[in-house]
């Protein structure tokens, strides 16, 4: 992930479907791009669907015009709605509707942007689950940060920036971002670190944990404000 903070000329992505979780994404996104001044990339993956038959898989005797036409629509009607909706305000937008895997794509529509964006769910998606599949493949293999959108996420700007601290370079690099992230906003950055005290196990079973140990306290105090003054 680059952690750098420097963002400019280089665009914010947005990946829709036409579900409600991705259309709260894409004004979240608009937000962002418009505050930065950066480029609006809506992108949107289309791919001939599969069914199953009880000899395997064939794909659909469907003509895959129709789904172009239609990812091409859905796109360009986002970009009208947000320029109507933000006026002077709107970012400069882009608009990309392609055929493929959509993670892997979008993946690659975002390879020289600064930062991605997705709802937590698409059309696909069921509400007992936290991510959608596409979410969930971006969020572990993208090289950039990745804006994960909830449908009752407030919009971007508003609130605290706050990271999960502890030792490993993942966490060093998203506090790197974090602070970088608190500063164009002028919001508060809180870090956390939390830890598990070791419960001991006896011949009846497992011990309650130990007392909360001072040192233990003090030490982890001093790791986390050494990490977040290194930022």
């Amino acid at each position: 992930m680059d952690a750098s903070g420097d963002t400019a000329g280089r665009p914010i992505v947005v990946g829709i479907d036409g579900s409600i979780s991705s259309e709260h994404a894409l004004r979240w996104a608009a937000e962002v791009a418009a505050s930065r001044q950066a480029t609006l990339r809506i992108a949107t993956v289309w791919s001939l669907p599969v069914a199953y038959w009880p000899l395997g898989a064939a794909a659909a005797y469907i003509d895959p015009a129709a789904l172009a036409a239609e990812a091409g629509a859905l796109v360009a009607h986002s970009m009208a709605e947000l320029r109507d909706e933000l006026g002077a305000r709107a970012p400069k937008i882009e608009v990309v509707a392609v055929e493929g895997t959509p993670a892997r794509e979008l993946l690659q529509l975002a390879a020289d942007a600064s930062l991605l964006v997705l709802g937590t769910r698409g059309r696909g998606g069921f509400a007992s689950l936290l991510l959608g599949s596409v979410t969930h493949a971006c969020v572990h293999h993208s090289p950039i940060p990745v804006a994960v959108v909830g449908d009752d996420s407030p919009l971007e700007g508003a609130g605290d920036v706050v990271v999960g601290v502890d030792h490993s370079d993942g966490s060093k690099l998203a506090l790197r971002w974090a602070v970088a992230e608190a500063s164009r906003r002028g919001s508060r950055l809180v870090a956390v670190h939390g830890w598990q005290l070791p419960a001991g196990i006896t011949s009846q079973g497992m011990s309650p944990p130990p007392v909360r140990d001072a040192e233990l306290i003090a030490d982890t105090d001093q790791m986390l404000t050494a990490l977040v003054d290194e930022a």
